[in-house]
This record gives structure tokens, C-alpha cells and sequence, in this order.
């Protein structure tokens, strides 16, 4: 009844009121009787009704829809052409029970119920054809937008185990060499476990939350690499107000610590500067790196291939990335331009 009501109702609707406006305009015409006007339009209800309904519900999905066009034109005209002589001979013969005298040119007519059905079928099924592809359109929508959402909580995922086994294993080494500081990194990274679990079940959120994230991340790292790790961050006062995607910057800045270089009387810096220049935020990572070549990977076994793929996703036609390897060191630039 549900169904019924919810699809069904405005169907009945629409032909009481058909069978109402032209068994009234027959009586005020055609000065008919109201029995008589009642049956021409009852005749014309079930011819047209057919055909309209033969059309929309038969012919459109298993012949248009399956873009069989000149089966479903020839079976659609079929149809028309059907009920047209239904409808014309049927009210003829009632016209002469009713009025022997009467004159009715039969092709007359049958030409005026054939214009008629065709425009009150075509109308009906480019209509249903219509609402078809507006309900398909939607549906494909949906199933894209739920099937990019696996696919963004998949290359999500795939970030979290490569910073979990790096923090526990920093946590293990300094627990006996310096418990103090083994406590202060067990906090914050305790505190970036609760970000990730709690605050990053949304497709966006603050800049400042991700900030006070990679800030913890940062001061981890200062504390495993020690006095060996030169680190610049810079952040301009810019950056605020406004929403990017959690857990994707954290993906270039973990790969220049994973690349870092390790030159013992050398230098070994990390350096990331952020900026904002609406509707523009830029990120650019640069670390040192030995001279051997990079392996074509980021953190985590993720690949430069799939964090693509998350940008693409993420900020289609709204990003560039510009990675490189210039040697000594390791370059990356992110613009993502924000709507």
C-alpha cells in the first residue's frame, strides 16, 4: 500500500480528472447527454490509457533503454495505430446507437484520434524516458560517490600501519636510553592516535586540527632523529579558516623523514613551508637525501601512483603536485585550489 500510495496515486489522480474535464467538455460542446459523453470518454480512457501505459512501461525499458530505437518506433507507432482504431471505430459505433442521423466521416476521425494519440504518447514517454535517466543519473551518483569513499578509506588506511610500527619502534628504543622522553613521546603519540580514530571519520576538516597532527608528528621525529636532523617549518599566518582533507599532507612529510639523508659530518634537514593565498594552499617538502636514487615509493608502500589517485579523488582538476628528485635532495609541491 506503501508503494501504491507513494507511486501509483498520482496515476489515478491524473485520469480522474482526464475522465472528469472531457466528459464535461462533451456535455458543454457537443450538448451530449452526460451517459453518452461518459462513454466516449470512457472508450477514450482505455484506448489511450493502453497505449500510453504499453509504451511507458513495456516498450521504453526493454527496447529504448536498451537502444533498440527502431524496434521500440515500430512497436510504439504499432501501438498508436492500434488503440487509434479502437478508439475511432468504437466511438463511431456508439455515436450511431445513439444517433442513427449522425454524420461522421470515419477516416476524418480516425486521422484526428491518431494525431491525438500520438502526441499524448509521445509526450508521456519522453516523460517516463526522462525521469529514467534523471533516476539512473542520480543512482550512477551515488554509486560513484559511495564507491570513491571505499576507495579514499582503502588509500587512508594504508597510511596508518607505516606510522604505527615507526612510533612504536621509537618508543621501544628510548624506554631504557631516556624514559622521560619516552613518556613525552608516548603522549603525543597517543594524541595522534586519538586523531586519527576520532577526528578523521569526515571528508574534511579544520587546517588547524591537521596542523596541531603534523605539529606532533614533527616533535616525534625531532625526538627520534636528535641533534642529527635539521628541521625548518614554517607555517604563515595565512593558513586558517579553512578545511582540507585529513591525513594527506602527513603522506609527503613522512616521506622526506623516510628518504632523509644520513650524512654523519653533513647536513640532514628537513624543511616544509605552508602558505595561503586564497583560494590557493601550497605545501612544498624538501629534504636531503643520499646520492643513491629514491625508490619510486612513498611511505607506507603507498606510491607515488596512489597518492595521485587520492588527490584526484579528493580535488579533481583542483590540484597540481610537482615531484622531484634533484639529486641531493627531494622536492615535492603541492597546490590544491579550495572552492
Amino acid at each position: 500500500m506503501h508503494w501504491f500510495f507513494r507511486y501509483k496515486l498520482h496515476h489515478i489522480l491524473f485520469w480522474i480528472c482526464y475522465f472528469a474535464f472531457w466528459t464535461a467538455f462533451s456535455v458543454f460542446n457537443y450538448h451530449s447527454t452526460v451517459a453518452a459523453a461518459m462513454g466516449f470518454t470512457l472508450v477514450w480512457f482505455v484506448g489511450q490509457a493502453s497505449c500510453v501505459y504499453a509504451c511507458m512501461y513495456l516498450l521504453v525499458p526493454r527496447y529504448f533503454h536498451t537502444r533498440q530505437y527502431w524496434t521500440f518506433t515500430g512497436l510504439s507507432v504499432l501501438a498508436i495505430v492500434i488503440c487509434s482504431v479502437f478508439i475511432a471505430f468504437s466511438n463511431i459505433f456508439l455515436l450511431r446507437l445513439i444517433a442513427p442521423n449522425a454524420n461522421l466521416a470515419p477516416i476524418q476521425y480516425l486521422s484526428f484520434t491518431l494525431m491525438a494519440n500520438f502526441y499524448a504518447t509521445c509526450c508521456m514517454a519522453a516523460a517516463k524516458i526522462i525521469k529514467d535517466r534523471i533516476v539512473a543519473d542520480r543512482r550512477n551518483r551515488r554509486r560513484e560517490k559511495e564507491q570513491m569513499q571505499h576507495e579514499l578509506s582503502f588509500l587512508r588506511s594504508q597510511l596508518n600501519p607505516h606510522f604505527l610500527f615507526n612510533a612504536i619502534n621509537s618508543i621501544y628504543v628510548l624506554i631504557r636510553k631516556d624514559p622521560e622522553t619516552a613518556a613525552q613521546l608516548l603522549a603525543k603519540f597517543s594524541d595522534m592516535l586519538r586523531y586519527q580514530l576520532y577526528e578523521c571519520t569526515t571528508e574534511n576538516i579544520p587546517v588547524e586540527k591537521e596542523l596541531s597532527y603534523l605539529g606532533h608528528y614533527l616533535a616525534l621525529e625531532k625526538i627520534r632523529k636528535g641533534s642529527s636532523l635539521q628541521l625548518d617549518y614554517t607555517v604563515d599566518d595565512t593558513v586558517r579558516d579553512f578545511s582540507i582533507a585529513p591525513l594527506l599532507l602527513i603522506t609527503f612529510i613522512e616521506n622526506a623523514f623516510k628518504h632523509l639523508s644520513t650524512n654523519s659530518g653533513g647536513q640532514n634537514y628537513v624543511r616544509i613551508a605552508m602558505g595561503y593565498d586564497h583560494p590557493v594552499f601550497t605545501l612544498q617538502v624538501e629534504n636531503s637525501k643520499d646520492e643513491a636514487p629514491l625508490p619510486q615509493e612513498l611511505p607506507g608502500g603507498i606510491g607515488q601512483q596512489n597518492v595521485k589517485r587520492r588527490l584526484e579523488l579528493l580535488y579533481p582538476e583542483r590540484h597540481s603536485l610537482d615531484i622531484r628528485d634533484m639529486g641531493k635532495k627531494y622536492v615535492v609541491l603541492l597546490r590544491i585550489v579550495h572552492t
